[in-house]
């Protein structure tokens, strides 16, 4: 884990650090199961779709909140969690 002080860095450090660049790749991984069905109508013009399925959405490395270790002098620890999604879903659809 990461720490981070509220103490002023060196001048020399400060003079590399003036710019900021964030690049960051997180990676994520969904799935999808169920039951779909399709109508068509209007000579396949047009649909009636409903869609009853379950979702799971996992996102890797998405919690970066600071947490705060000591109050004087303030120092604190990134977190590293997951952020996980999952439940149920149903839709209805028609599309022309």
């Amino acid at each position: 884990k990461e720490t981070y002080t509220s103490e002023p860095p060196a001048l020399a450090e400060k003079e590399e650090t003036v710019r900021d660049h964030f690049h960051r790749v997180c990676p994520s991984l969904q799935m999808q199961m169920g039951f779909r069905w399709e109508k068509g109508l209007f000579q396949q013009r047009h649909a009636f779709v409903a869609k009853l399925a379950y979702e799971y959405q996992i996102f890797f490395y998405q919690n970066q909140f600071l947490r705060l270790l000591n109050n004087d002098p303030l120092l604190f620890a990134e977190n590293q969690g997951d952020l996980t999604l999952s439940g149920g879903t149903f839709s209805l659809c028609f599309t022309f």
